[in-house]
């Protein structure tokens, strides 16, 4: 035997461990999203996992039945068992969304991760002994043995956030975890030339059938960026970017004429306060693939936009598919809302909010009574700030607190509740002051739509006032993953 093939196979395993892993959040998030319910579910499952692969590896080292070639035998097996997640995984997962979020999520963990995980952290402490018995010490063998599957853990762990998953997508890297975990088996139980072929025979298979799974013709495109599962998707009369696939939430749409249509979304009402007060320079918090700046860009022309967006990919859909390139008012910054707003030096006449982390979540650290009192200091005398809030619960599980937290920061609050489960709040440090709307809305064009918007606007605004009696956000407390699946997935 190879003296060096305890190693390498250990080696492996730490890369396919915390690949997986990580590859588990992704494989989740269409459906669960990414909360905080989600990450402990997956990470409680895996350390189960573990604990399990641990005490069965080094209760089989000592079982002289369980020769090397049997044991791999099984790790062969889970291999088996672990080709078969990128073609049903979506199918499972889905069928599991439909359970309250823990539970599905931790079914859904189970099912897709934990025996092959059992089987890989089996092979450390089998591996251990299997060092012992070539006549190295207890603590030499097992800490060689450990050092080298972390230093795979880091690699599996650098090479699948950073490169393999924006590269080439989740199933292509779950694929190559595949063909590592056949490898490793191969190596053990048949001649090495044997296993390379028989290995690379299955990476085709699976990549094949893969390959053969057909979308639907509306979907223009899918990428996987560091922050979600992004699809482009052809509707007829418009082009929408959508994040996930459980409520079929659309987070920017483009006409395929060309200019906004006033379609009835709450992207509509985006358009008025610029009119209201005036606003020369505004900040767009959540740009996405550029619906709003092509709204103001039809009606408020001379506004300039700064449009702040964390994904990069949805940039670069946006451009290709959206013509961000062509909003001449439009700059675009790449960064996370907060820490932009904690560095900027700018004042603006208008702060938008359009932040959804997947589906219908807000960030929790971006609904806080600090993240406001930011956009605050950020704003001019006559600023304004305007959020979207989607929360389709009868007893607004998401908005009354949400809206509560913006008017502890901002004296003067109101919000109009839209289809769809969707509140538009609109919120000043100073009243209002209407009189140059109707004069201004006879300016622009689409002046007869426009019109039926801003009064609209103005006829069905609600004022809020601060309730104490109310709860507020803040950075110490802000269950928005909670809150979230109680208002928004318990209604479907």
């Amino acid at each position: 035997m190879n003296k060096y093939l305890p190693y390498i196979t250990v080696f492996m395993s730490g890369y396919i461990m915390l690949s997986l892993e990580l590859l588990g959040i992704r494989l989740l998030a269409p459906f669960f999203g990414y909360s905080l319910y989600v990450f402990g579910a997956l990470i409680g499952v895996i350390l189960l996992a573990l604990s399990l692969g641990y005490m069965l590896g080094g209760y089989w080292s000592e079982n002289k039945q369980f020769t090397e070639r049997r044991f791999f035998s099984f790790v062969f097996i889970s291999a088996l068992y672990l080709s078969i997640i990128p073609l049903y995984h979506a199918k499972i997962v889905e069928v599991l969304s439909r359970l309250h979020i823990i539970t599905g999520a931790l079914l859904s963990s189970l099912i897709l991760f934990a025996f092959p995980m059992i089987m890989l952290a089996s092979i450390s402490p089998y591996l251990t002994k299997t060092l012992t018995k070539r006549g190295q010490g207890v603590g030499a063998s097992s800490g060689a043995i450990y050092a080298t599957g972390t230093l795979g853990s880091l690699i599996g762990t650098f090479a699948t956030s950073f490169y393999l998953v924006p590269a080439f997508g989740v199933n292509i890297t779950l694929i190559s975890n595949v063909l590592l975990m056949f490898s490793l088996a191969f190596l053990w139980i048949i001649p090495w030339k044997y296993g390379f072929v028989s290995t690379l025979g299955i990476l085709i298979l699976l990549t094949g059938l893969v390959s053969a799974e057909k979308n639907p013709s509306v979907i223009l495109a899918q990428v996987e960026s560091p922050y979600n599962h992004l699809e482009i998707v052809d509707y007829k009369e418009f082009i929408g970017l959508r994040t996930d696939r459980r409520n079929g939430g659309l987070y920017s749409l483009y006409p395929k004429e060309g200019y906004w249509q006033y379609p009835g979304y709450v992207y509509d009402f985006f358009a008025i306060p610029p009119l209201i007060n005036g606003a020369q320079n505004g900040l767009l918090l959540g740009l996405g693939a550029g619906t709003i700046p092509l709204i103001h860009q039809e009606i408020s022309p001379n506004l300039m936009i700064t449009g702040v967006e964390i994904d990069p990919n949805i940039i670069e859909l946006g451009k290709q598919y959206f013509h961000l390139s062509e909003r001449h008012n439009l700059q675009t910054v790449l960064a996370d809302a907060r820490p932009f707003l904690v560095h900027s030096t700018l004042r603006y006449d208008l702060i938008e909010i359009d932040l959804f982390w997947g589906g219908g979540e807000i960030p929790f650290y971006l609904s806080t009574k600090e993240f406001f009192a930011l956009t605050l200091k950020n704003l001019t005398d006559k600023g304004i700030l305007v959020m979207n809030v989607y929360d389709p619960s009868q007893d607004q599980k998401i908005f009354r607190p949400l809206i509560n937290t913006i008017a502890s920061v901002y004296p003067k609050t109101s919000y109009i509740r839209m289809p769809f489960g969707s509140y538009f709040i609109l919120a000043t440090h100073k009243p209002l002051d209407y009189s140059v709307l109707d004069k201004a809305i006879k300016t622009v064009r689409f002046d007869k739509k426009a019109y039926t918007v801003a009064q609209k606007l103005k006829k069905e605004l609600v004022p809020w006032s601060f309730n104490p009696r109310t709860s507020i956000f803040t950075d110490n407390w802000a269950p928005l993953e909670k809150l979230t699946y109680e208002a928004v997935f318990s209604t479907h």
